[in-house]
C-alpha cells in the first residue's frame, strides 16, 4: 500500500510541477499584457477538453485535461484581416457611434443605453473590455478593441519578456523562503558510498549488486565515504571481502565476494588454484579474457609489488608476449569489485561558506600555507564545492575526518581557490587534522546576503549556460552527440521530478525553482519560436521604425517550431534510454 501511495504522490508531483511552471510562465505574459490593455479571453492550463473554467474580468480561466502546456490568447497577436474578425465587429457596433478621444467612463455611458434585449455576449466582452481597462483614454475606436500588434514596440516587448520574468521570479521567491530553513541548495557529487554502475561481468555484478545499492561496511567496518570503501576493498588483492550492502529495494544483505587484482591498467581474476585471467586492459583489449601462462598471482604480487610509476612488466599469455606500462602515479596492486561510486544529489549548506576567516598562528594551516581569503575546494580526493560554485562549508570537518579514517593517506592535500588560482596545499596527518578546529581554521559563517545572492547566481549560471555549451562544442571539448546525451528532455525531466518528490519537500522545492530558472533562461534564447526570438525581431522593427512582414515572421517560427519538436524528440530518446540503462545514475 505504501509503494502505491508513494508511486501515485510522485505522479502528483509531476502533474503539479509542470501545471505550476506552465501556469507562472503564462501567467506572466497574461499579466502583462492586461497592463498594456491588451484583450486575454482565454487563459487555459494543459490542452484537451476542459476539466473546469470560469470567467473573470472579461478573461475565460480554464484547466484542461493535459497539464503539460498551456497558453494565453491574445487578441490580435496573430494579425490578419480584421474585416472578418467577429471581435471587431462588436466594438464597432457598440461603440462605434461615440466620439474618440474618449474616457473608460464615457463609454460605459454608451453602452449602458443599450437595451438589455440587445445585450448580446458580445455586449458584455465590449463591457468587460472597457470597465478593466487601465487607461485614462481610448483615443480611437481600434484602441478599444485590445489587439496586440496595435500596442506600442516596447509594450509588446514587455509582454513577450512577461513570462520568462515570472518563471525568476517564482524561483528567486521559492530559493528565498527555502533559504532561512535548509539553506543554499546545489546539486552535489555525493561522497556517499552509492553504487552508481556495477560493471556488467564483474565480481560485483556477479554477486548480485546493482545501480543504488549502499555499501555500509567492508569486512565489518563501516565505512561513509565512496573513498574509504575505494581503499577497504583496495586492501583485498585476490582475497575474498565481505560487503555488508543496503539494496535499493531496502533489504540488507552481506555478500563475499572476491575481487579482481588491478595493476595499473589492467585487471586479473585470480581462480581457486591462483591461475590468472586478464579481464580489462586499456591498451591491450585483443588479450582480454586470455588466460595468464608466465605468472600465477602470488608471483604477479611479488614481481609488481617494487615497482614504480611508469614502469612496466612482462607476461606469457595464450596469445604470447606481452609487457605492460604502469600509469605515473602508481601505488601497487588492488582489489577491484567492479563498481563505481557515486550519486548527483541535491545538498544544502546553511552553516558555513568555504572562505577562510582566521588562521590560528602556529597551526598546521598556517604551516601548510593556508590564508584568510582562501576557498576550500577539496579535502584530498573529496570536493567540497558544486560543479555550480558553491562550497559546503560544513562538509570540510566530514572530510577531514574520513582522510583520518584510512590508513593509505599519509598526508593531506588541501585545495584552496586563491584569488583566481588553485593552490594545493599540504598537511601532515595526525591528530592535529582531525578537523578544522585542530588544523586551526575557523571558516566564514553563512549570512543573510549569501542568502539573497543565491538565487540571482542560479539565474545568471542558467543564462549563461548555451554560451558554455557552445563554447565547449566550438573547442572540441565535448562533441555534439556527448552533448545532447546529456541534457534531459521531458520525461527526463519527469523522472528527476518523480525521484525527488520522494526525497522531502526541501529537495523537491529546490528543483521546480531550478526548473523555473532553466525554462525562463531557454525561452530567451532568440530561436524562432521561442520569446527570445520574438524579442528581437520587436527589437528590430522598432530600431526600423516600421514592423517586419507578419506573414515571413510566422513561416520562420515555424520553422523553428518544427526544429525544436525534432530536438525534444531527440533527446526524448535518450531519456527513455537512460530510464532502462543499468548504468544510469541513481538520485
Amino acid at each position: 500500500m505504501a509503494a502505491v501511495l508513494g508511486f501515485l504522490l510522485g505522479i502528483l508531483a509531476v502533474v503539479v510541477s509542470f501545471g505550476f511552471i506552465i501556469f507562472i510562465h503564462e501567467l506572466g505574459h497574461f499579466l502583462t499584457a492586461r497592463a498594456v490593455d491588451i484583450r486575454c479571453p482565454q487563459f487555459a492550463v494543459g490542452f484537451g477538453p476542459s476539466l473546469f473554467s470560469f470567467r473573470w474580468r472579461g478573461t475565460n480561466f480554464a484547466v484542461r485535461a493535459f497539464p503539460f502546456g498551456g497558453y494565453v490568447m491574445m487578441n490580435g497577436e496573430e494579425p490578419g484581416d480584421r474585416s472578418e474578425d467577429p471581435w471587431a465587429h462588436a466594438v464597432d457596433h457598440y461603440l462605434g457611434e461615440a466620439e474618440f478621444p474618449a474616457t473608460p467612463q464615457s463609454l460605459l455611458e454608451v453602452l449602458h443605453k443599450v437595451p438589455e434585449s440587445e445585450r448580446a455576449e458580445a455586449w458584455q466582452e465590449v463591457h468587460d473590455q472597457v470597465t478593466f481597462a487601465r487607461c485614462q483614454e481610448f483615443p480611437t475606436l481600434r484602441s478599444v478593441e485590445g489587439n496586440f500588434h496595435d500596442r506600442s514596440v516596447g509594450a509588446r516587448i514587455l509582454v513577450i519578456s512577461g513570462g520568462v520574468i515570472m518563471n525568476f521570479i517564482s524561483a528567486i521567491l521559492i530559493l528565498w523562503c527555502l533559504g532561512p530553513a535548509v539553506g543554499i541548495g546545489a546539486f552535489f557529487n555525493d561522497w556517499g558510498p552509492y553504487v552508481s554502475q556495477a560493471v556488467p561481468g564483474a565480481p560485483a555484478a556477479e554477486s548480485g549488486i546493482r545501480a543504488g545499492d549502499l555499501l555500509l561496511e567492508v569486512d565489518g567496518e563501516q565505512v561513509s565515504t565512496n573513498l574509504e570503501a575505494f581503499h577497504a576493498i583496495g586492501r583485498h588483492t585476490g582475497t575474498p571481502v565481505l560487503l555488508k550492502i543496503h539494496s535499493r529495494k531496502g533489504e540488507e544483505k552481506a555478500l563475499e565476494i572476491k575481487p579482481d587484482v588491478r595493476i595499473g591498467y589492467e585487471s586479473f581474476s585470480a581462480d581457486s588454484q591462483g591461475a590468472l585471467t586478464l579481464e580489462s586492459s586499456i591498451d591491450h583489449e585483443g588479450l582480454v579474457g586470455k588466460r595468464v601462462t608466465s605468472h600465477n598471482l602470488e608471483q604477479l604480487l611479488q614481481e609488481v609489488s617494487n615497482l614504480e610509476g611508469n614502469g612496466s612488466y612482462s607476461l606469457e599469455t595464450e596469445e604470447g608476449p606481452v609487457t605492460l606500462k604502469l600509469p605515473e602515479k602508481f601505488s601497487g596492486p588492488r582489489g577491484q569489485v567492479g563498481v563505481y561510486f557515486g550519486v548527483n544529489d541535491i545538498r544544502f549548506e546553511n552553516t558555513l561558506t568555504g572562505v577562510v576567516a582566521t588562521v590560528k598562528e602556529g597551526s598546521p594551516a598556517e604551516e601548510a600555507g593556508v590564508q584568510a581569503g582562501d576557498q576550500i575546494l577539496a579535502v584530498g580526493e573529496l570536493a567540497v564545492v558544486s560543479n555550480s560554485g558553491l562550497i559546503f562549508g560544513s562538509m570540510v570537518d566530514e572530510a577531514l575526518a574520513a582522510m583520518g579514517r584510512i590508513p593509505e593517506v599519509s598526508e593531506i592535500q588541501l585545495v584552496v581557490l586563491r584569488g583566481e588560482k588553485a593552490e594545493t596545499l599540504t598537511l601532515s596527518k595526525g591528530p592535529s587534522t582531525a578537523s578544522l578546529a585542530s588544523v586551526g581554521v575557523t571558516l566564514k559563517p553563512l549570512g543573510a546576503s549569501e542568502l539573497l545572492k543565491a538565487p540571482f547566481s542560479m539565474i545568471g549560471q542558467m543564462l549563461g549556460m548555451p554560451f558554455f555549451i557552445l563554447k565547449a562544442w566550438l573547442t572540441s571539448q565535448y562533441t555534439g552527440s556527448e552533448i545532447i546525451s546529456n541534457m534531459q528532455g521531458p520525461v527526463g525531466i519527469m523522472h528527476l521530478i518523480y525521484e525527488f518528490s520522494d526525497n522531502g519537500i526541501a529537495q523537491f522545492l529546490y528543483f521546480v525553482a531550478l526548473l523555473n530558472a532553466a525554462i525562463g533562461a531557454f525561452n530567451l534564447l532568440p530561436f524562432p519560436a521561442l520569446d527570445g526570438s520574438r524579442l528581437v525581431f520587436l527589437m528590430i522593427a522598432g530600431l526600423r521604425g516600421k514592423p517586419l512582414d507578419p506573414d515571413k515572421e510566422a513561416r520562420i517560427h515555424m520553422v523553428g517550431l518544427f526544429i525544436l519538436l525534432g530536438f525534444v524528440i531527440l533527446v526524448t530518446f535518450g531519456d527513455i534510454k537512460r530510464l532502462f540503462s543499468p548504468d544510469i545514475f541513481v538520485l
